[in-house]
């Protein structure tokens, strides 16, 4: 298999009367693009909008965000917009430095926002993207979950339509990804084909566990038959000597994440870490937020997010001068059976965000 990613670098995003890519800057005839995606009967009406890097603007109730790319031969997003067929083969045009934003106006108490200016933009790498931003409003006899999946379905047309601009271009980069035919790959010599077989041994395993511990009791030589997981020790860091001053930041790795978990944060095996801003928040309304998490009962967190995250608390800590401030973001997780891989890179890439904003001190929560 043989896939040709042409990328074609957006400078700049503006409305006009066609939709073409001049140079570097994409052009979207933006009657055009409202025409196609008003043909779904679940919007009573959808409007465009357009954000900036830089610009004093705020993105409000996100649900998704999409890459606009359009293949050049074949479906584009087989089985959502058209029939099943191959993907990862022939040549595809990408729009770089520009996403198409999934909004949702139904979502009344959604905090799933961008900052295109301030402070807020380095938590989000889409505060330095172009974005082309969807506005739908479902229709008054819309099923919820529909009108969602109808939402999808006009982001990913969004995306072809907007990446299909580019398909007569030379793109100024291109990526090329192979694989070799599936017949290669036949044979265990090849590719590990993870085939467990059985063995027989000498004496039960409890016999053998047994014999291990008295060879270790008297001091014999023994060999394990699992090996040991080697860890990292971390040594702690020093204490605070005023939080007075301190600037104090809430983590936690038991699942808190805002309603209906829009960025997909997994329950168990977690590779990625969701922040929520609570900047000017005295309490977390049990309305506004979920607990997701394969390892232990969330109902009680669920009732009440603070069993979890101490925000009130530390709200009042900080009205008393306890703390100089709480920082105004809470970064969470799940720590249920996550790989020492993913568990490392999630907390450095938190602490690397805490450090920079000046952060002293963590709480860091658990189950």
């Amino acid at each position: 298999m043989h896939l040709e990613m042409g990328l074609v670098h957006i400078n700049n995003v503006c409305f006009g009367p066609r939709t073409a890519i001049d140079g570097h800057t994409l052009f979207i005839d933006r009657q055009e693009l409202v025409s196609l995606l008003s043909q779904e009967p679940l919007f009573d009406c959808i409007e465009i909008e357009l954000a900036h890097p830089g610009e004093s603007c705020r993105i409000i109730h996100v649900l998704d965000i999409l890459e606009p790319r359009y293949r050049l031969n074949g479906p584009n997003f087989p089985g959502a917009l058209d029939a099943l067929g191959l993907v990862g083969a022939g040549p595809t045009r990408v729009l770089k430095n520009l996403c198409v934003i999934e909004t949702s106006a139904e979502q009344a108490r959604g905090r799933n926002i961008i900052d295109m200016s301030g402070p807020a933009t380095e938590y989000s790498p889409f505060g330095a993207t172009h974005n082309v931003v969807l506005i739908p409003c479902p229709a008054k006899s819309a099923d919820m979950d529909e009108y969602r999946l109808a939402v999808k379905k006009a982001g990913l047309r969004a995306a072809v339509y907007l990446a299909a601009a580019a398909k007569e271009m030379v793109p100024d980069k291109t990526e090329i990804y192979e694989l070799p035919p599936i017949a290669f790959n036949q044979g265990p010599k090849d590719l590990p084909r993870g085939i467990k077989r059985n063995a027989f041994a000498g004496k039960p395993p409890a016999e053998r566990a047994v014999d291990m511990l008295l060879a270790k009791i008297r001091g014999e030589p023994f060999k394990s038959e699992i090996a040991a997981p080697q860890f990292q020790h971390i040594k702690p860091a020093p204490g605070l000597r005023d939080l007075s001053s301190a600037v104090i930041a809430l983590v936690t790795d038991g699942g808190l994440v805002t309603e209906g978990n829009p960025e997909r944060m997994e329950p168990g095996r977690p590779t990625r870490f969701t922040t929520i801003p609570v900047d000017g928040v005295d309490r977390l309304d049990p309305k506004q937020f979920d607990v997701v998490h394969s390892g232990y009962d969330t109902a009680l967190a669920n009732q009440d997010p603070h069993r979890l995250v101490p925000l009130d608390v530390m709200r009042e800590l900080e009205r008393q001068g306890i703390i100089g401030k709480l920082h105004e973001f809470i970064h969470a997780t799940g720590g249920a059976h996550a790989a020492v891989e993913n568990a490392t890179r999630i907390g450095q890439s938190i602490a690397e965000r805490l450090k920079s904003a000046g952060v002293n001190g963590v709480i860091l929560t658990s189950t």
